[in-house]
């Protein structure tokens, strides 16, 4: 018996792009043991890492708004600071001249 072929990619696996067939499945022979995706292997670090992002991005708006609210408190502070108040108002005495 002699092989008619050189390369088995371009003459007996031709038709399979040039690749042998594997030797078991990829989901094994009762397809129970095909490999997990993405979604479902790693979702709950997906999740975790969305909500993290969430709260810091709700920490940081807070922290902005927070600081904004701050500011305008002190800036009416400032501004009261130089008035009298009407009621501390009174004419001043005709012995003080």
């Amino acid at each position: 018996m002699s092989t008619t072929y050189k390369d088995e990619a371009t003459s007996l696996w031709l038709t399979r792009g040039g690749k042998r067939p594997l030797s078991e499945p990829i989901c094994g022979y009762s397809g129970t043991e095909c490999p997990k995706t993405f979604w479902d292997e790693d979702i709950i670090y997906v999740a975790i890492g969305v909500a993290l992002f969430g709260i810091f991005v709700f920490a940081v708006i807070a922290f902005i708004i927070y600081l904004i609210r701050v500011r305008k408190l002190e800036q009416e502070q400032q501004r009261l600071l130089w008035q009298i108040p009407y009621l501390k108002l009174t004419k001043p005495s005709d012995t003080a001249m």
